[in-house]
């Protein structure tokens, strides 16, 4: 657990920390969380960071971390092997919603029919 003689748990009990998790911008949270616990603490072991990450978790990200650890009995031992889980598990999530942002975007303006089908298609 992460305690107060932790970087990374003083910092977690000054409100300073990363944003949450909810299994939204995957690519973006691990880059951001990354960054954080080499900032703070890098010489963090894996038991730590894998401790720290995962009081970060909320919504969707929570509930896949629940029953990762009652339902499979799924240990971390390597803060890497976790962040490549939570890759492969949202990653779509992730991708589908970049595409909706683009396509809430997207917008014929001054252009041609057909440059706008074009992009559409780029999509």
């Amino acid at each position: 657990m992460l305690g107060g003689t932790t970087r990374l748990g003083q910092a977690l009990s000054k409100g300073v920390k990363p944003p949450p998790f909810d299994g939204k911008h995957v690519s973006d949270w691990i880059f951001k969380l990354n960054q954080y616990i080499d900032s703070v603490d890098p010489m963090a072991h894996d038991k730590q960071k894998i401790n720290f990450a995962a009081n970060l978790f909320t919504g969707k990200a929570l509930t896949w971390w629940k029953h990762r650890i009652v339902h499979q009995n799924i240990t971390y031992t390597y803060f890497d092997d976790l962040m490549d889980d939570i890759h492969k598990h949202f990653v779509d999530v992730d991708l589908v919603n970049k595409l909706r942002d683009r396509l809430d975007t997207l917008q014929q303006g001054n252009g041609s029919v057909q440059s706008y089908i074009s992009k559409f298609k780029e999509l």
